[in-house]
């Protein structure tokens, strides 16, 4: 589920693409097996010194039946010249109603202050040591970074270390070619995509028993731009999970 979270969250902050004050509302759909599980609405803003994003998601169908979950999540950061720097990050969430939260605040030293709950110990985990999230960012920047590079003439290439409130692992972003996409009643983009490879590795936070930390995971991310002279955002991404191959579609962009 870590690089699923890393793909979803690349759709989610697709709204960073120019120097320019940009404004965009993203709203994708994920399925599995085929069936609607999830649903995803972005409001994302960047104005060439700061960017702030919010999401919002739920389970739907089946699976909001048989558990329940909703989040929220805001991160707000600014520009140094090539970088972004998170200055805060909020999550809150509910599972079956229990309530869960991290809030994350960067400092001028890249330390990062986290307050967490249920906190980690009572979760089943270890926590991750300070020292392991100084210089980290949250994922939400980890694809606004990407996604800013691809729009100043990059591409599908990056290496971050991130930290979500529970997990510190490291992400790499890799070139994997083209792909030619058909709109369906599932996807409003048909065309030419670039392809971006995401592969996540474990470091520290994950739940105990359950796998090394040299654990990698590996999904998919496809680049391209839905509307007439907006910027390229991703319109599909894939992400292997227990349960099968879940898929995320962009559904709608303004």
């Amino acid at each position: 589920m870590r690089m699923l979270a890393v793909a979803a969250l690349a759709l989610w902050t697709s709204a960073a693409a120019a120097e320019e004050p940009v404004r965009l509302r993203l709203q994708y759909d994920a399925y599995l097996g085929g069936i609607r599980v999830l649903s995803i609405a972005s409001l994302a803003r960047f104005d060439g010194a700061a960017y702030d994003l919010e999401v919002a998601s739920r389970t739907v169908g089946i699976v909001g039946w048989v558990g329940d979950w909703k989040g929220n999540s805001l991160t707000r950061g600014r520009i140094e010249g090539a970088a972004l720097r998170p200055t805060s990050h909020h999550a809150e969430s509910v599972w079956r109603g229990e309530p869960r939260l991290v809030d994350l605040a960067y400092g001028a030293d890249r330390g990062v202050a986290a307050t967490i709950e249920p906190p980690p110990e009572s979760d089943d985990r270890e926590p991750v040591p300070a020292a392991l999230t100084r210089g980290t960012v949250d994922t939400l920047t980890v694809i606004m970074s990407l996604v800013r590079g691809f729009s100043r003439g990059g591409g599908c290439a990056g290496s971050f270390p991130a930290f979500d409130g529970r997990r510190r692992f490291d992400v790499a972003i890799a070139e994997a070619g083209e792909a030619t996409l058909e709109a369906s009643s599932y996807n409003i983009y048909g065309g030419t995509a670039r392809r971006c490879r995401v592969t996540t590795r474990r470091i520290a936070g994950y739940w105990k028993g359950r796998g090394s930390d040299a654990e990698e995971q590996t999904g998919y991310v496809w680049m391209a731009s839905p509307l007439p002279g907006r910027p390229a955002v991703p319109v599909r991404a894939e992400a292997e999970t227990g349960l099968g191959t879940l898929v995320l579609n962009l559904r709608r962009a303004e």
